[in-house]
C-alpha cells in the first residue's frame, strides 16, 4: 500500500471522522481523495429535507416565494429530486445525514 495515501487518509479520518468514512464508501477507495472530499462534501444535517431547505434558503432561491407559502413546500420531495441532480445523502443515525454532491 501507498504509505503517503494511508497517512493522508488517517489525517482525513481524524479531521472529519464519520463523514470521511462515508465519503470513501460512496466514492470508492480508488477515487476518494482529500481534494475530491472538499469539493463534494456539503455538510452534516439532520435529514436530507433539512439540507434541501437550507440549500434553497442560502442560495436565495426562495426569495420570490411568500413566507406563508414556504410552509407548504415538501422538502422531502425536493431532497429526493436533488438526488437526481447528483446529490448523495447518507443517513447514519436518526439525526445525522452527510450530504455529498457529484461534481
Amino acid at each position: 500500500p501507498d504509505l503517503d495515501k494511508i497517512a493522508e487518509w488517517c489525517e482525513m479520518a481524524e479531521e472529519h471522522g464519520e463523514a470521511w468514512e462515508e465519503y470513501v464508501s460512496w466514492a470508492g477507495e480508488d477515487y476518494a481523495t482529500p481534494e475530491n472530499f472538499q469539493d463534494s462534501y456539503c455538510g452534516e444535517y439532520e435529514t436530507p429535507a433539512h439540507y434541501a431547505e437550507d440549500f434553497h434558503e442560502s442560495t436565495g432561491s426562495l426569495s420570490s416565494v411568500p413566507e406563508f407559502l414556504r410552509y407548504y413546500i415538501d422538502w422531502e420531495s425536493v431532497a429526493r429530486d436533488m438526488r437526481h441532480d447528483g446529490y448523495y445523502f447518507v443517513q447514519t443515525g436518526p439525526r445525522t445525514c452527510y450530504v455529498f454532491r457529484n461534481c
